[in-house]
């Protein structure tokens, strides 16, 4: 667990906590807005200048386990916050500010619209790498219920972006929960296969109790705990030698 807590944990972290990352892609994102810009459009943004996106999920029964709907619920949550953003830079540039503080203004929102842009990419990409495994597969059906599931837990955990776009209703997003909820049920028993196909090797967890083939993982950590030599003694060694001392001393001048 301490290689694997080395590799994972720096990476939440590069560029300040990715925002430096976020504030590039949205950098990027901004230019779909300047059709005179010149952009290039790839097909991972091209539904950015997608006019008819919003009439496309107007009138339709919504399916929580359809494919192409969650994608395009994702796509206009991204479009919508795209433009908000926009509107928020040209708005304080408007008012007299130039385009570095109508950059810093708008920074929050851009760094919300990077992150849906991102979001909507892994859940365009997750549903058609699943559409490619043969259906008669038995993975086939266990990896549809995990980019379905990614997909509905992103429309849950930032509601009120959807809402916001006009992507779902009050109604619709109580659907997505009891969506969410299905699939938590559908999702459990394969929870654990799902956890080892990451393909953690026995080497990386070797020093954790998680790793535990009897799965005795709390009795392992109380016993772990009971022989650290840290929990030998109610007080640290280095509590009475260097710092007790220290603060005694300089009592008066605390």
């Amino acid at each position: 667990m301490t290689a694997l807590y080395r590799v994972t944990v720096p990476a939440c972290t590069y560029e300040g906590d990715n925002t430096v990352l976020l504030l590039q892609t949205a950098r990027y994102l901004l230019k779909f807005l300047q059709p005179q810009s010149g952009a290039a459009t790839s097909r991972a943004a091209e539904y950015l200048v997608n006019a008819s996106l919003a009439a496309s999920l107007q009138g339709n029964a919504l399916d929580p386990s359809d494919p192409q709907t969650l994608c395009r619920i994702h796509q206009l949550r991204t479009q919508r916050l795209l433009q908000f953003a926009g509107q928020k830079m040209q708005d304080k540039m408007a008012s007299g500010g130039d385009r570095m503080e109508a950059w810093n203004h708008a920074s929050p929102y851009l760094v919300r619209t990077a992150e849906a842009f991102c979001q909507t990419f892994v859940v365009t990409n997750f549903f058609d790498a699943v559409s490619a495994i043969d259906k008669s597969s038995a993975i086939y059906p266990v990896l549809h219920t995990l980019a379905t599931f990614y997909a509905v837990t992103n429309i849950t955990e930032r509601t009120g972006d959807f809402v916001m776009a006009g992507a779902l209703s009050n109604e619709q997003v109580l659907q997505m929960y009891e969506k969410w909820d299905q699939l938590m049920v559908t999702l459990r028993p394969n929870a654990i296969g799902l956890v080892d196909a990451f393909g953690w090797t026995d080497g990386m967890l070797e020093d954790s109790c998680l790793g535990r083939f009897d799965g005795r993982v709390y009795e392992a950590l109380w016993d772990w705990a009971r022989a650290s030599p840290l929990n030998r003694t109610d007080v640290l060694d280095g509590h009475r030698q260097h710092l007790l001392p220290f603060l005694q001393e300089n009592r008066s001048k605390l």
